[in-house]
């Protein structure tokens, strides 16, 4: 009975290929990897397609390096100024 059923089971399994040149049937090929000499240029995405992104899906580490990065790409003045005219109209300071 164990017998049969080892014989049933090697029956169902792929055959190797006779020779290395025989050729592989469709389906069964592997896809064919392409070289990609550039990085994708970034392009920054309008505030309506983030209107309904979910950012608490995202880890706590990726949202943190897309704010440091983000603050990174920012001149120095320009955060200062900012952060001054939060601290005004911020009222619990």
């Amino acid at each position: 009975m164990e017998e049969q059923r080892r014989l049933v089971a090697l029956e169902r399994k792929r055959p190797y290929p006779a020779s290395p040149d025989e050729i592989v049937p469709s389906g069964d090929a592997k896809r064919i990897k392409l070289d990609h000499d550039q990085t994708p240029a970034f392009r920054p995405v309008g505030s309506e397609i983030l209107v309904n992104f979910d950012f608490s899906s995202l880890p706590t580490a990726a949202v943190t390096d897309i704010i440091v990065g983000s603050l990174k790409t920012l001149p120095e003045a320009t955060l200062k100024t900012a952060i001054e005219v939060i601290r005004i109209n911020d009222p619990a300071s």
